[in-house]
């Protein structure tokens, strides 16, 4: 019996629909400003109407493993993967980030509204 093949991912997920997500991206990237590029272009080009979004970047290592649970649930949009953190030393793991974003307070005078 072999190992489960590991999910091929994109350089940016959609996680919101993961019961173990903190924010609505996962994002591979080597360093925090090419993180921050990534997840900005994926929400302009997703939501071009959301404007000025203010993220909360978590990086550190992750790893990835196909949903073993997926084949006891009866429901179709439960994830075909799961992520977790894990250390820089661990087989297969990437470094990148979480990312939460939200909506910037409006500004009037350099003060928030």
């Amino acid at each position: 019996m072999g190992e489960t093949p590991r999910p091929a991912l994109s350089d940016v997920e959609w996680v919101g629909e993961h019961h173990e997500a903190h924010g609505q991206l996962l994002v591979r990237g080597s360093s925090l400003d090419e993180i921050i590029t990534k997840a900005t272009e994926a929400l302009v080009t997703r939501m071009p109407s959301l404007g000025q979004a203010g993220l909360r970047v978590r990086p550190g290592w992750w790893c990835v493993a196909t949903c073993e649970c997926r084949r006891a649930l009866a429901v179709s949009n439960h994830p075909g993967w799961h992520y977790r953190r894990a250390r820089s030393d661990e087989a297969g793991s990437w470094y990148g980030a979480e990312v939460r974003f939200g909506l910037l307070p409006r500004r009037s005078h350099g003060r928030a509204m």
